[in-house]
């Protein structure tokens, strides 16, 4: 009985040991920023906004006390006016939400929250919604979905600016996603958040070191393109 009992407990403990390490690799991948298709900015003259994870289970009223994001108000009124800007801008305004497949994993890891198909994936009702244009993603690179990339392709765009949330995380996946590709890139330095406790400062110091131009929103409100934009080094 003994003999069973340390076999069961040993078979159980190498099942743990294995689920945990196949998560940890899956964790890794999903945090990678993907390659595609490099284009020309010189001849995609298009600008676009991606307006990056603002959930109703990241900052809305489904928010997980652990993964939600705090006091999001006046956060989410300064992306609402970027978005507007932008489509008197005659820029392209896409959306970007992350959603889980229904695994045991996904379920464990983010608490049943941003499970595809459920509730909380969609937009925080807050959020002023300017198109129809949306892509759901699994990783933290919204360009892991190649309709992204054929999308903005189709409409000639060579520049992304980039808002919403983690600013250490998805959005600058994100971005890294786009330099890869070739886009000019930005990130609106005061619409984006986190969860980290990495300061706007360090967070604008890795960006430029990565080729993608910080930006603030009054700067981008007036029109100013992220190559000449004040401090973007580029």
């Amino acid at each position: 009985m003994v003999s069973l009992l340390t076999n069961f407990l040993l078979g159980l403990a190498f099942i743990c040991a294995a689920f945990f390490v196949y998560a940890a690799v899956k964790v890794a991948a999903s945090l990678r920023p993907t390659r595609g298709t490099r284009i020309d900015p010189a001849e995609n003259p298009r600008q676009a906004l991606l307006v990056m994870d603002i959930q109703e289970d990241l900052t809305g009223s489904t928010a997980h006390p652990r993964f939600g994001y705090k006091n999001t108000g006046p956060f989410i009124a300064t992306v609402s006016r970027v978005i507007k800007a932008a489509s008197a801008q005659g820029m392209v305004v896409v959306y970007i939400g992350h959603e889980c497949p229904d695994t045991l994993m996904c379920r464990v890891a983010r608490g049943g929250r941003l499970i595809k198909g459920g509730e909380g994936t969609r937009q925080d009702d807050r959020l002023l919604v300017a198109s129809s244009h949306y892509f759901p993603k699994e990783r933290a690179d919204a360009f892991s979905n190649r309709d992204l990339e054929k999308f903005l392709a189709a409409r000639r765009v060579g520049e992304v600016f980039i808002v919403g949330l983690d600013a250490a995380f998805c959005v600058y996946k994100t971005a890294l996603g786009a330099v890869n590709r070739g886009f000019k890139t930005a990130i609106i330095t005061d619409a984006v958040i986190t969860l980290t406790k990495k300061t706007p400062a360090k967070l604008a110091a890795t960006y430029r070191r990565r080729g993608i131009a910080p930006v603030d929103s009054a700067a981008f409100a007036g029109g100013v393109p992220a190559s000449d934009s004040p401090g973007s080094g580029r």
